[in-house]
């Protein structure tokens, strides 16, 4: 994919994770999507539900007036350092 995101038909700086996951939903297969994206033994949808319930719970406050003119995506997990903090927690079936 490209960064601009122009192989997924969206400018990624305007798309929400709403919009971001209907395009993977119309790009995977529906096995793998409901693997990825499905919440585990809980048809109801409670799971998904208390999750999203406690990310909107979760403040963030952005940083104003901070130099920006060099940037880093760089964070540490677990001790280590990771460059691009992209995690995917085990899925399988």
């Amino acid at each position: 994919m490209r960064e601009d995101g122009a192989a997924l038909g969206v400018e990624l700086e305007s798309a929400s994770v709403n919009d971001l996951g209907g395009l993977a939903r119309t790009a995977m297969s529906a096995p793998l999507f409901d693997a990825m994206f499905g919440t585990a033994t809980d048809a109801v949808g409670r799971t998904d539900a208390a999750n999203r319930a406690a990310f909107a719970r979760a403040g963030v406050r952005p940083r104003v007036l901070v130099d920006v003119s060099t940037r880093s995506l760089a964070t540490t997990v677990l001790r280590d350092e990771v460059t691009l903090p992209v995690l995917l927690a085990p899925v399988g079936g």
